[in-house]
């Protein structure tokens, strides 16, 4: 292998054409895999720890997957609450407590059940159910079971509204300073649920009220979206249905919009519900950390990569041709994942990150051959490069691919990418490293006659102490000029 590496291999190379031509052919190579890179998304599903034939694994996809949407499959459900501020997470650590971390809740002390906050409240869910607002139809659905096509709406006010309307009741809305007559009774008349049964309308109905206050504290009212049921959805498609809710939720709060809100009443804000994958707005906010944490990984691992190369060589034309070979096996790396089909999920978001530092293994060793050689011309330089490391850092590739290859074996998901991941990456390491890397520094690498401008910041640095610069010497150069000192 050394005499390959070292003699025919860095012949072809460091030739007159085979540099040139080298470079030419992995710049070309870049197109297609920068197109693919680009074309890598994250999940739309909850990641599977289990192979996609595994038997465990094909049960959750067949339920999941197999059985095609009908009529009676129905939206995910959407709930705008008043009364509650965002949870209080202070001091929570879910990964050290697990399921067991809750936060604490906050009640929206400006929220007050007035005459104001009830019509309001009556209005929002009367505008769903006519649908005649502009833009509903792009995110709200239906009810099926509407002969007339309302808007599907779930609203206590419903409920309450006909309460106080009842023959001999005080109407609606209700003064405030009257609720504590009204609500204990409205509170414990009965209903009757989807099954026809009769039950205490106070444990379906979404109205939080406090007998020891005497009042209301939240009201949660539930519209239906236009995202189904029992289904995975993109991060895209997610974003769309959820910005044209939070525009729809900022107009209800605002005081000049098309329901007025009232000051008791201006501080609703909506949640989804879920299914495969968990709540929807909580899984498009994993979706986009899955693509944030590759790209804020990659990127700030390569720009630490060319710092400790700019450190350990002080030649920054060596460090920019380091970046540009790392950053190229980066996106070559990532679109192997897109031809295998793989997702940005927890597990390939690790992988990505981490890809720099294993990327400039190669690359540091054979930077650091080049420039610590004591040859003269780029041509001297690049082939003692490859006697001293060549054959290590080719060992070094092996050795992982061979020990990267029995993950392939595992049935758990994690390792099995993993292998995936660090198979692809030694190989286009090496293959970008002594091909491409190399070959840029016999064009273009510092050498003797290289112009001081082009070798900052060592060319304007004080020279090292001889006995620092003779310990750079390969061990073999050493022990030979020890030799001729000694004779």
């Amino acid at each position: 292998m050394e005499r390959a590496i070292s003699g025919p291999f860095a012949k072809c190379l460091g030739s007159r054409y085979g540099s040139p031509g080298t470079l030419a052919a992995f710049f070309v190579l870049l197109i297609p895999a920068a197109y693919l890179a680009s074309q890598i998304e994250p999940l739309t599903r909850a990641e599977e720890a289990l192979p996609a034939d595994h038997p465990f694994q094909r049960l959750w996809t067949i339920s999941g997957e197999a059985f095609g949407s009908s009529a009676q499959t129905t939206s995910t459900p959407v709930h705008l609450v008043w009364g509650v501020e965002p949870i209080d997470n202070e001091g929570i650590n879910v990964l050290r407590s697990g399921g067991t971390a809750k936060g604490k809740l906050v009640w929206d002390d400006t929220f007050q059940f007035d005459q104001a906050a009830q019509q309001h409240i009556w209005n929002v869910c009367e505008e769903v159910r006519q649908m005649a607002a502009p833009n509903l139809e792009n995110f709200l659905s239906r009810d099926k079971e509407s002969p007339v096509g309302y808007g599907d709406v779930d609203c206590p006010l419903d409920d309450w509204k006909a309460w106080l309307e009842r023959p001999g009741g005080p109407g609606f809305p209700l003064p405030l300073s009257d609720l504590t007559d009204e609500m204990p009774a409205f509170m414990n008349s009965n209903t009757t649920n989807e099954y026809g049964q009769s039950v205490p309308l106070k444990d379906v109905i979404q109205l939080g009220y406090d007998a020891d206050l005497g009042t209301v504290r939240s009201v949660i009212v539930m519209v239906r979206s236009q995202l189904q049921s029992r289904a995975s959805h993109s991060g895209d498609k997610l974003q769309e249905s959820y910005d044209q809710f939070q525009d729809w939720v900022e107009e209800i709060n605002s005081a000049d919009g098309r329901l007025p809100a009232p000051s008791s009443a201006n501080k609703v804000f909506q949640i989804s519900e879920g299914d495969f994958n968990g709540p929807n707005w909580i899984w498009m906010h994993t979706q986009g950390l899955f693509r944030q944490s590759a790209i804020t990984g990659s990127c700030v691992g390569t720009v630490l990569a060319f710092i400790v190369i700019l450190f350990a060589t002080l030649q920054l034309t060596i460090a920019l041709a380091s970046f540009i070979t790392i950053a190229s096996i980066l996106i070559t790396v990532i679109a192997m994942m897109k031809i295998a089909n793989y997702q940005l999920g927890s597990t390939t978001s690790i992988c990505i990150t981490i890809l720099a530092g294993f990327s400039v293994y190669y690359v540091v060793h054979l930077a650091h051959a080049y420039n610590d050689s004591d040859a003269e011309t780029r041509a001297e330089k690049f082939q003692e490069a490859f006697d001293v490391i060549g054959v290590s850092v080719l060992s070094g590739m092996v050795t992982s691919f061979l020990a990267s290859a029995v993950l392939l074996t595992c049935q758990l998901q994690f390792f099995a990418i993993f292998g995936f991941f660090m198979i692809f990456t030694v190989t286009w390491a090496w293959l970008w490293g002594n091909c491409f890397f190399m070959c840029l520094m016999r064009l273009i690498g510092p050498d003797k006659n290289t112009p001081w401008f082009l070798q900052l910041p060592y060319s304007v640095l004080p020279p090292a102490p001889k006995c620092c610069a003779s310990s750079a010497v390969p061990a073999q150069k050493r022990a030979i000029v020890e030799a001729m000192d000694s004779g």
